[in-house]
């Protein structure tokens, strides 16, 4: 996703000016905004282009190991190509197959971000799509969601790190709420039992059950030192996946590479969790105002 939002662009044009003539700058200035725009379809063409070339690539991967990535690139792609119901088509399949992962307490969190990613972008495109045809299909929204709180709940947790998972919940249902929120002032047309205010409700839920569990958790963590070096930072300053464990960078087996990374990843991820500033969210949740409370 970075490297197509970020590095690589569909399409680089470069203009070279060959005069620079101050009397014909009146002139040139008229005929330069027709052509700007008659150049902005000229290169939308070529990004189109472009990116069906990509979804043609990953396509032609017979022999894709992971399946989930491959039909989420091609919603990508197709996402970037303008291409909404193609996009929420494989979205949704990538979604599916995210419950044939093999589920382990040391890829537990990239299957979280994983299907946090996927289920966002399928919530994404279903509004966009309800928005912009008309199409009154709420009630596919609270399955969608439904489905992923039970999935991701239904799998293996590393004891230690309990918390994780509650924030992460918490999160899942702030940002469907924000959609939600953001596709009815867009004209979603919704019903009573159905809005954003559930998703809100039950992320400030998840955020007070994680300052249970970080209580509980990292309570025995104040007289302990941050330790050194930092477990949490990699060489290149990034992770090679999403929602991989910064100590466990270039190691795929299930088995943790090292014992001792493990235990200083572990707690420097709980030394960490303590200056989390719960207690001014469960204020600002007394007080009514959900959108601090949840920061």
């Amino acid at each position: 996703m970075n490297k197509h939002l970020n590095l690589v662009p569909a399409l680089v044009v470069l203009f070279y000016e060959l005069d620079d003539e101050v009397w014909k700058a009146k002139q040139s200035e008229c005929a330069t905004k027709v052509e700007i725009i008659r150049l902005e379809n000229a290169f939308y063409e070529h990004a189109q282009t472009y990116y069906y070339t990509e979804i043609r690539r990953v396509k032609s991967h017979n022999d894709f190991v992971n399946k989930t990535t491959h039909q989420f690139k091609i919603a990508f792609f197709g996402e970037l190509k303008l291409d909404t119901k193609n996009a929420l088509k494989y979205y949704r399949t990538a979604y599916s197959l995210v419950h044939e992962l093999r589920a382990h307490v040391i890829n537990m969190m990239e299957i979280k971000t994983m299907a946090g990613f996927v289920n966002y972008e399928e919530l994404l495109e279903h509004y966009e799509l309800s928005v912009n045809y008309a199409s009154n299909t709420t009630h596919l929204w609270m399955p969608s969601l439904s489905s992923g709180s039970i999935l991701i709940c239904a799998r293996i947790r590393l004891a230690e790190l309990a918390f994780e998972h509650k924030a992460w919940m918490s999160k899942q249902f702030q940002s469907f709420g924000d959609l939600f929120d953001e596709a009815i002032k867009l004209g979603l047309t919704t019903i009573q039992t159905q809005n954003p205010g559930f998703h809100y409700q039950q992320a400030v839920y998840y955020a007070q059950e994680r300052k249970k569990q970080a209580t509980h958790l990292c309570a025995d963590e104040a007289s302990v030192s941050y330790p050194t070096p930092d477990p949490l930072e990699t060489t290149s300053g990034a992770l090679d996946f999403y929602g991989q464990r910064a100590w466990r960078q270039g190691h795929q087996s299930i088995d943790p590479p090292d014992t001792e990374k493990e235990k200083g990843g572990i707690l420097a991820l709980q030394v960490k969790e303590k200056d989390v500033p719960h207690s001014m969210g469960e204020e600002y949740y007394q007080a009514k105002d959900s959108t601090k409370a949840l920061k």
